[in-house]
Order: C-alpha cells, then sequence, then structure tokens
C-alpha cells in the first residue's frame, strides 16, 4: 500500500482497496497500522467531510525512497553478475525490454475491457515482429 500511496497519496480508502484489489476493511486495516507507524495520515476531504483520504507521510516517502534505491541496487548488482554471461544480443534485447517495462510502469492501466496491446517492437503488437 504504501507503493500506492506514492504513486496516487490523497486516495479514498475506496480507491486504494481497488488498486490494491483487496477488500475495503483490509485496505482500512493496513492503512491503520501505516497511520500508527507514522508511514501515513488520514485527512477528511475538503468538500465532502464523509470521505477520509489517506496521504504517504515524509516518514512513508522516505521508506518508499529507501526501498526504491535498495531494488535499483540489487537489480544493478544482478544484471552486473550476469552481463557477462550473456551473449551480446540477448543482453541487449533484455536491457531494452527492461528500458520499455520501466517507461511504460509510469503510464495509466487500460481501462477494463479493452483490447491488450504488446509494447512497440515486441511480436503481436503494430510494429512488431
Amino acid at each position: 500500500m504504501l507503493l500506492l500511496l506514492a504513486e496516487r497519496s490523497g486516495a479514498t480508502m475506496g480507491e486504494v482497496a481497488a488498486r490494491a484489489g483487496v477488500p475495503g476493511p483490509t485496505a482500512t486495516r493496513i492503512a491503520d497500522r501505516l497511520v500508527n507507524g507514522g508511514l501515513a495520515y488520514r485527512e477528511v476531504h475538503p468538500w465532502d467531510r464523509r470521505r477520509v483520504l489517506v496521504h504517504l507521510s515524509a516518514d512513508g516517502r522516505d521508506v518508499v525512497g529507501r526501498m526504491d534505491a535498495a531494488l535499483d541496487a540489487a537489480l544493478g548488482e544482478a544484471l552486473a553478475r550476469y552481463e557477462q554471461m550473456l551473449p551480446r544480443g540477448t543482453r541487449d534485447a533484455v536491457m531494452s525490454l527492461l528500458g520499455r517495462l520501466t517507461e511504460s510502469a509510469g503510464r495509466p492501466e487500460p481501462a477494463p475491457g479493452a483490447a491488450a496491446q504488446a509494447p512497440p517492437g515486441v511480436a503481436g503488437s503494430p510494429t512488431g515482429a
């Protein structure tokens, strides 16, 4: 849930639950733990007092930043370890794919029912083989 709040701080519990794919009460219990741990905070919606928004706190942002840095370091170590083992063409293809995955991670998800489409340059895509 920390990562969801890092992407969309100020979401309602219903929005958080839907994005996490968990029931509302489960999302609320997780949010309670984050709030109690100082990683998130709640505020009443400015126009609708019935709604409560959940935000990532400064400490929560620090934790997410450390998680991102640790993941980047681990991925870098793994790639460096296996870089010499992969043939040049395979290595280039893997790096290209990782770049496209990273780029697409920031894009909004397609609407429900929308046809899935492979990224450009991948078999099955409009520009792929």
